[in-house]
């Protein structure tokens, strides 16, 4: 007996260690930001096993709550993971550009506070995935169901380091791809809490933000006659009405309806809609991720998303699988590039040598992903009928690259194919303003079916948090706390 008691102190002594191993120094911090990082919570960075190996580990950034909301107590305080999507795509773009407490400031490298952080009532982890993303590495030969079983993996191994973490209340949420790996994540959950009851995580909902779903929106297929950003090109006024008129005329005859069958009618359509706003001599600056945002560093000397697998469709046919091409990305990715470079920030943050250079997106010819043409959006029915999580879908209403028309599609597609009843009329939804008179600001609209919520967000883009960080502050703490989204008579007493 006391031989195994001695065991389990020497296991739970070893899993402390390693989680204050990737404790990163608060001082350490401070100083490479020049006194900006002042975080008040504990930053922690390093890396979680995916596959039983020893040779395939995620990089995570887990950044424990500030405790400043006053709606969510501390003890009720939420662990919240955080994907970006690609597939191939860091999600420590949401920590520096999104919904972390420090981010960069627009066009450098300069860190400022995010006032609308979501450490402030939530714990958030950042996960690098699957291999070869970011600083992860190990066997990246993956598809879209073994990333799901290996963001389980390391989500395991993350609660054997931090186990005063387990029991409590755990959301997922993510944008773009993420679309297909947070709905398989949290079946893969579901069913790890079946088979383990005794050791189960707490997952009481997700939350996807212009995520990928339908076979209609980010398969491969999909990419080669994207029809939803033609309806929201059409829809949004970058079409002439006579183009509009022949789009629906294309999509109306079936000639683009099936992807697998396209016309030739169709590629031709797209390439003078892309040569239109993005390769002629008068072409319109656009930002696909932000329609109505601005341009970064269009056409740079060193191209960032240079790799970003979610723009392919904006590139003429032709020239799919020219590596050389020159389309200006538009993004703004400088402070992510210098700093997650810098030799000094890997060493401050627990980087290993095993780990690739820190890109975006990555162009590592290891990475080969496997995109199912199914998406995600067959799952959907077991996790409604299961009635053990909740489920939001929101949407930057100027996004074009995976924009509102084709999440509005799916939705009613399938409210119609489960015969599942409307819970909450289509309306507006509001945020405090930043004036004494009239404070109310209306932040999008938002409905409800059974087992899923819809929400939009107003003048937001494809990173819904980059753009609107009040909105998506209010929306994600809302949908923790299980409350309606704010009317405009609510919205005058909200903090």
């Amino acid at each position: 007996m006391q031989q195994l008691i001695t065991i389990q102190l020497l296991i739970c002594l070893t899993l402390a260690s390693t989680a204050q191993d990737d404790l990163v120094k608060s001082d350490d911090l401070k100083e490479y930001t020049k006194g900006v990082f002042d975080f008040k919570g504990q930053m922690y960075s390093g890396y979680l096993k995916a596959i039983d190996d020893d040779k395939t580990y995620f990089h995570y950034y887990f950044m424990t709550s500030t405790f400043e909301d006053q709606d969510i107590s501390e003890q009720n305080t939420p662990v919240l993971l955080w994907l970006n999507g690609g597939p191939g795509c860091s999600s420590l773009q949401g920590a520096v550009k999104e919904n972390g407490p420090f981010v960069f400031k627009e066009g450098t490298a300069e860190f400022q506070e995010n006032i609308w952080g979501w450490t402030k009532f939530a714990h958030m982890l950042y996960l690098e995935s699957p291999a070869k993303v970011g600083y992860s590495y190990g066997d990246a030969h993956v598809n879209d169901d073994t990333v799901a079983i290996q963001n389980l993996r390391a989500l395991q191994d993350f609660f054997q380091r931090f186990p005063e973490y387990q029991t409590k209340d755990f959301f997922i949420s993510g944008e773009s791809y993420a679309g297909i790996y947070i709905p398989l994540l949290a079946n893969q959950i579901l069913l790890h809490n079946q088979l383990h009851p005794n050791n189960i995580i707490n997952l009481k909902g997700i939350m996807i933000g212009n995520g990928c779903t339908h076979p209609t929106e980010c398969s491969k297929v999909a990419d080669i006659y994207p029809i939803h950003t033609i309806e929201f090109f059409g829809r949004q006024g970058f079409l002439s009405e006579e183009q509009y008129q022949f789009a629906q005329h294309l999509q109306n005859s079936n000639k683009c309806s099936n992807l697998h069958q396209l016309h030739q009618e169709c590629y031709d359509f797209l390439d003078e809609v892309i040569d239109q706003y993005y390769y002629s001599p008068l072409v319109f600056l656009m930002n696909p991720y932000n329609v109505y945002g601005y341009c970064y560093n269009y056409k740079p000397e060193l191209q960032h998303r240079k790799y970003d697998p979610m723009l392919k469709r904006f590139k003429r046919k032709k020239q799919l699988n020219d590596d050389d091409e020159e389309f200006g990305y538009c993004t703004d990715g400088i402070g992510m590039d210098v700093v997650f470079k810098d030799p000094k920030w890997k060493l401050i943050t627990h980087i290993k040598s095993e780990s690739p250079e820190w890109d975006v997106c990555t162009g590592d010819k290891e990475f080969i992903y496997k995109k199912f043409e199914q998406q995600s959006y067959y799952i959907y029915e077991s996790l409604i009928k299961s009635k053990k999580i909740r489920i939001m879908h929101f949407s930057g209403d100027v996004d074009s690259v995976v924009p509102i028309t084709g999440t509005l599609y799916w939705i009613q597609l399938l409210q119609n194919e489960l015969q599942l009843s409307t819970t909450e009329n289509w309306r507006a939804w509001y945020v405090p303003g930043e004036k004494i008179i009239n404070e109310q600001q209306n932040a999008g609209n938002v409905f409800s079916i059974e087992g899923l919520q819809f929400v939009s967000v107003r003048n937001a883009g494809h990173m819904v948090p980059t753009d609107r960080r009040k909105e998506a502050y209010y929306m994600i703490k809302y949908f923790i706390l299980d409350r309606k989204l704010p009317n405009k008579q609510q919205s005058v007493f909200l903090q």
